[in-house]
């Protein structure tokens, strides 16, 4: 494992980052699927692991590929005085948070269509309705959540940011059992 993070990651940034992915995406996505249908094991068909497991490396390459971006764009905007001098690399809590805002206000919207788009090209279906929730997750959890993500070295970043996705599917998950058991009753 050590092998893994230290010496393969800084390898193959997006390689690396596509395998995090596609296990851990895939897993929160499956366990958010079986919170949501209260227990059904198998809440998407079979045949459709691969594809979820394509889809998660798709979305790994470019989260890696935005995470590298807007903490390069952060440090320039700092260094040339265009944010306020409190953000700067040595105060690590104001330039996460300053990272986390700009990759979720400019990068995710965009990463969640773009997730959305590729479900629906796997599905055959043309349907983006509840966009709204994935959206509002921009600030409630994914902000605060990345804000921790960018105090991390850059090493631990999407391991840190996939595990995220896990808590958020389980977060999700319950979100939808509760909704439904309210429809029930």
């Amino acid at each position: 494992m050590k092998w893994f993070f230290f010496e393969f990651t800084p390898a193959f940034p997006y390689l690396s980052s596509a395998i995090k992915f596609m296990i851990l995406g895939t897993l929160g996505e499956w366990l958010g699927g079986v919170i949501g249908s209260k227990g059904n094991w198998r809440p998407f068909p079979l045949w459709m692991f691969f594809p979820k497991f394509l889809i998660w490396a798709i979305l790994g390459i470019f989260i890696k590929w935005g995470f590298s971006s807007f903490t390069s764009l952060v440090g320039i905007q700092a260094s040339n005085n265009l944010l306020p001098s409190i953000i700067n690399p040595n105060n690590r809590i104001f330039f996460a948070f300053a990272i986390s805002f700009q990759t979720n206000l400019f990068f995710g919207p965009t990463l969640m269509y773009l997730h959305r788009l590729l479900d629906n090209i796997v599905l055959w279906r043309w349907e983006f309705g509840g966009m709204h929730v994935a959206i509002y997750s921009l600030a409630w959890f994914w902000l605060p959540a990345h804000t921790i993500t960018f105090m991390l070295p850059d090493t631990f970043r999407i391991i840190f940011a996939a595990f995220l996705g896990v808590c958020l599917g389980i977060i999700l998950g319950f979100k939808k059992d509760l909704r439904f058991g309210q429809q029930t009753q």
